[in-house]
């Protein structure tokens, strides 16, 4: 069962749009992201902090993550919503100038 809480929209430095997503401890997660053939497409930086890992990827469409992983839960920020699957996965947004 997948699990992803969307806490709704925030603003976040530069006046982009956050929105800001909690996955509980325990829960399953899928984010599919169509239109990457290649890994190398992604631009990510990680970072281990003393509370927990840091992730921050850049992805070719122009959409933004980032996502902390703390030991009860994974909160992740995104500039963009993402879609929900019937299966309980989502997908990332491929063609932002369309949203």
């Amino acid at each position: 069962m997948y699990s992803l809480t969307c806490y709704g929209r925030m603003w976040a430095k530069g006046g982009e749009i956050v929105f800001t997503y909690i996955v509980e401890k325990g829960a399953n997660l899928k984010i599919h992201t169509p239109g990457i053939k290649d890994m190398s497409q992604i631009k990510t930086k990680t970072i281990q902090k003393p509370d927990c890992i840091y992730m921050q990827s850049d992805y070719p469409s122009g959409w933004h993550i980032e996502v902390e992983q703390r030991s009860d839960k994974i909160v992740i920020y995104s500039n963009y919503q993402l879609t929900q699957n019937e299966d309980g996965s989502f997908n990332a947004p491929t063609k932002l100038s369309d949203l």
